[in-house]
């Protein structure tokens, strides 16, 4: 077993309990002493089965959206390449239009300095050897001056065959498609495409963000009325103001460097506020809610395998990740994951604080239970594991086996 992949693993399930436990406590006490003055969303049993349907509807525009912003990146590496093979290729054309000139002034002065030693030579010869220029005839000098000039026609040759070398080490002309499809000027498809771009980008990475900016500003303010009580009190409107700067100063700096953890930051707040502001009108409504979602996780990882990039994506907005360095696959679990099981729970605690306590302890503890389960099976068999279904499964079951009598629970609803 990778040890490392399971301390980050536990860490992991360790800020999936809490936020799961206090959301519920949250959205307990929203529930009972708050709920003039804060925002609830309830889920009925005809919202509770569409839900499933609209988070797959969300999950297929947030693959494409992000599949289509993967794509784009590469492109933009691609013509990064392209400009630099049509740069090296520039420089190899100066170099090509550059060396015949430079190779006749090498032949040139190579043959010259050849003459004029030859010349020297002879000139030396004459007077100290006669009987031997007499003896020679001019075809011999014309033989061996030829022979002289191709001893420097082969350096001359050996010259240009190192430069030449020299010259395919750079020299990589572009192919006449390459060219036009760099220089290729925009037309009304590539403008589409941009389009379709920015489109993308503004679904998978900008809006999720900027939603997460807001629910870490409701969780500074909840923050600063439970912790700082008094200062809170006496400065609501500057607490307020600095909730919504140090809000926004965190989403900018996150829109121009990703960083895991100021990622990991804001999907621990959207988890807390959407689980403290979802109820679920009835259990019987938790129950569709819950068979639903597990049913969209099973579909949409075994049947249609579109989990695969969103939760691989190194800027997917819906997971928690903990990265282990280059070669280890980060260990991370989907913000929906968690956020499914403690609506759910919401209900339960509700039921148990009015007729038995014990019930939402123990259905707690199971879901945390399924979800260290779902680490196991992921750890041994080194391929994800869809993780809402173990812990749902264990959710619902402890819930009605807990329960004195489960009809009372079947039966339990809220008013709103």
């Amino acid at each position: 077993m990778d040890y490392i992949m399971f301390t980050a693993w536990n860490i992991i399930l360790l800020v999936a309990a809490i936020i799961i436990y206090s959301g519920c406590r949250r959205s307990y006490s929203i529930y009972f002493f708050e709920r003039d003055a804060k925002k609830i969303v309830f889920l009925e049993n005809e919202i509770a089965i569409a839900v499933p349907i609209v988070a797959s509807v969300m999950l297929i525009i947030l693959h494409y959206s992000l599949k289509l912003s993967s794509n784009n990146n590469m492109d933009e590496k691609m013509a990064g390449k392209k400009r630099f093979e049509l740069r090296a290729s520039s420089i190899s054309r100066q170099l090509v239009k550059k060396m015949p000139t430079k190779l006749d002034s090498i032949s040139e002065s190579a043959v010259a300095n050849k003459n004029e030693e030859e010349i020297e030579n002879v000139d030396e010869a004459v007077p100290s050897d006669e009987t031997h220029r007499e003896s020679s005839s001019p075809e011999t000098a014309l033989l061996r001056r030829s022979s002289i000039l191709s001893d420097d026609e082969i350096a001359i040759e050996r010259k240009r065959s190192e430069i030449y070398k020299k010259i395919v080490k750079v020299f990589f002309f572009p192919s006449v498609d390459e060219v036009v499809t760099v220089m290729q000027c925009p037309s009304i498809g590539i403008s589409k495409h941009s389009v379709l771009v920015i489109l993308g980008r503004l679904i998978a990475i900008h809006i999720p963000l900027w939603l997460g900016v807001i629910a870490v500003q409701i969780t500074l303010v909840e923050i600063f009325d439970s912790k700082f009580y008094h200062i809170f009190y006496y400065h609501h409107p500057k607490m307020k103001q600095l909730s919504i700067v140090i809000a926004i100063l965190l989403g900018i700096f996150h829109e121009i460097k990703w960083t895991w953890f100021v990622n990991d930051v804001l999907g621990i707040a959207t988890s807390y506020v959407i689980i403290a502001r979802t109820e679920t009108a009835s259990y019987f409504a938790g129950f569709l809610f819950l068979l639903g979602m597990i049913s969209f996780d099973i579909f949409w990882f075994y049947c249609v395998d579109l989990f695969s990039l969103v939760t691989k994506h190194p800027r997917s907005p819906v997971m928690l990740t903990i990265p282990l360095g280059k070669n280890r696959r980060p260990a991370g679990i989907s913000t929906v994951d968690i956020i499914v099981p403690g609506i759910f729970l919401n209900i339960v605690l509700k039921f148990a604080e009015m007729y038995d306590i014990a019930v939402f302890i123990l259905s707690f503890y199971a879901c945390i239970f399924g979800l260290f389960v779902t680490e196991l099976v992921t750890l041994f068999r080194q391929k994800s594991t869809p993780a809402i279904v173990i812990p749902g499964i264990f959710a619902i079951l402890v819930s009605l086996l807990s329960a004195d009598n489960s009809l009372d629970l079947w039966r339990f609803g809220i008013k709103y």
